[in-house]
């Protein structure tokens, strides 16, 4: 096959056809990033912030801010919840059985330290506690600065804005947690000549919002040596330059491949 550069190409075909083989297959011949179905096993203490790579430009706004030492705005550091380390959890060890976690009693799951003055400091009647339980939307308008309202703006694209930046990462759907490691790669601004390869970036979604997401992802093609989505929804096929249908059935049936171009190209 010809992958057309600069295009948004949709594998599709029915399941067990190929389609996943055929993008691992490029994947490990080309310069690519491949964010498959295979979740990553995030800890206990991992929370949307530090996955989204914002946690740290927000403490260093409310050191900059506050003038306060930039650790009181870190759940992992000094500002954190003195119970539970800032994780927002306690586990309780059950022997035989599998461990427990619960919600911190102290922190109630906030993350940080609500017996500290200097974590309490607020800009603009807000304190870091107040910024971790808003839903991302509301944060769009509280920040002003070009990074974290570029990482911001990616988010609520990408159709994740009721989540809270505390959220649990192990919390998350397959979907979620595909488009969230989707968000590292379309917040950039820099051109890259990596081709960019996502196995089914709606899952999950309804027809409306399915079509929000793969519009901001065709937008974002220009960054990419070439864009590759698999998918089977229309309403994401209708947006693409080029199609390739795999099949034309399953497993020792599957595995042709025609090719087909759309009026875009």
């Amino acid at each position: 096959i010809k992958i057309p550069r600069k295009c948004l190409t949709v594998f599709t075909g029915p399941s067990g056809s190929g389609k996943s083989s055929l993008a691992k297959a490029i994947f490990e011949q080309s310069d690519a990033i491949y964010i498959t179905q295979k979740l990553s096993n995030y800890s206990s203490r991992s929370i949307l912030s530090s996955s989204i790579q914002i946690s740290i430009l927000i403490a260093e706004y409310f050191a900059q801010a506050t003038g306060l030492d930039i650790t009181y705005f870190s759940p992992t550091q000094d500002g954190g919840c003195k119970e539970c380390n800032g994780i927002g959890v306690v586990k309780y060890e059950r022997g035989y059985e599998q461990d427990l976690y619960l919600k911190c009693p102290v922190c109630e799951g906030d993350l940080f330290d609500k017996y500290n003055t200097n974590v309490l400091t607020k800009i603009y009647e807000k304190n870091i506690i107040d910024i971790y339980k808003m839903e991302i939307g509301d944060l769009l308008n509280f920040f002003n600065d070009d990074r974290i309202k570029n990482i911001i703006n990616t988010i609520v694209s990408l159709r994740l804005n009721q989540l809270q930046i505390k959220k649990k990462t192990q919390t998350l759907s397959g979907g979620e947690l595909r488009r969230i490691k989707l968000c590292e790669y379309l917040s950039r601004q820099r051109v890259t000549k990596k081709i960019l390869i996502i196995d089914e970036p709606t899952a999950g979604l309804d027809p409306e919002t399915a079509s929000k997401v793969v519009s901001f992802i065709y937008n974002k093609v220009y960054l990419f040596e070439s864009i590759i989505l698999i998918e089977h929804r229309p309403e994401v096929i209708k947006y693409a330059d080029y199609e390739v249908i795999i099949g034309p059935g399953s497993g020792k049936d599957g595995g042709k491949i025609s090719q087909k171009y759309f009026k875009n190209i």
